[in-house]
């Protein structure tokens, strides 16, 4: 499979972060607030690189990450077709944390001044939504293989099971990225983690059953 366009995009990001990480540096003082306590005063001082670098090194992680996997994968042919729902887990990633990086920034550049802190919870979850919806919208264009995808037992055993599971699966998994948003926008934020992941448990736990009733029907059609 070919990274090189979201190679190309991914080291991008990642430059303007690092740019971005180097003017902050040299703008902010030695010593910034780092900890807050729920009223918004700082609890901790300290040097201003480890969280400006933390981010920047983390996409780059990320990046290192995808690339091996798509020189790993064993089915490369059938990756190879699932190459734009690959590129943009990979992109969407990077830009989730570049997204994450500008928070950071924004914080350390303004609470300097005295401003209070702004708890970015509400705005982690709907990215997190958003690339949940946006990933099962590209489901049906996956391919069997071993990094992405609806991967359990039956689906990897059969290719025909792979293609329905994915089909099936386009609406549940949009529509569950689509309540992560709702939810992040209107539920409070106390039970916003627990609503997320029991969310995230349904729809999963759904999808591998359909994948295991789907193999069921298929065997035992090759069986009579």
């Amino acid at each position: 499979m070919t990274i090189r366009r979201p190679l190309i995009v991914s080291a991008l990001i990642i430059i303007a972060m690092a740019a971005l990480s180097l003017a902050a540096a040299a703008a902010l003082p030695a010593t910034v607030p780092l900890r807050f306590n729920a009223h918004g005063l700082a609890t901790a001082y300290g040097s201003p690189l480890p969280p400006l670098a933390v981010m920047p090194l983390a996409a780059l992680v990320l990046s290192a990450i995808f690339a091996g996997l798509a020189r790993a994968e064993p089915r490369r042919e059938n990756l190879i077709l699932s190459r734009l729902p690959y590129a943009t887990r990979w992109i969407g990633g990077v830009v989730i944390v570049a997204i994450a990086h500008l928070w950071i920034v924004y914080t350390l550049v303004t609470t300097v001044r005295g401003a209070a802190p702004i708890d970015p919870t509400r705005l982690v979850f709907v990215m997190v939504g958003a690339m949940i919806a946006i990933a099962g919208g590209q489901l049906g264009r996956l391919r069997s293989n071993f990094m992405i995808g609806i991967r359990t037992p039956w689906t990897l055993a059969d290719d025909r099971v792979w293609d329905r599971t994915h089909r099936l699966a386009r609406w549940p998994a949009m529509l569950a990225g689509l309540a992560i948003v709702l939810a992040a926008l209107a539920a409070p934020e106390a039970i916003l983690l627990k609503l997320t992941l029991a969310i995230l448990l349904a729809v999963g736990g759904g999808l591998v059953l359909l994948s295991y009733l789907l193999w069921r029907r298929r065997d035992a059609r090759l069986r009579s």
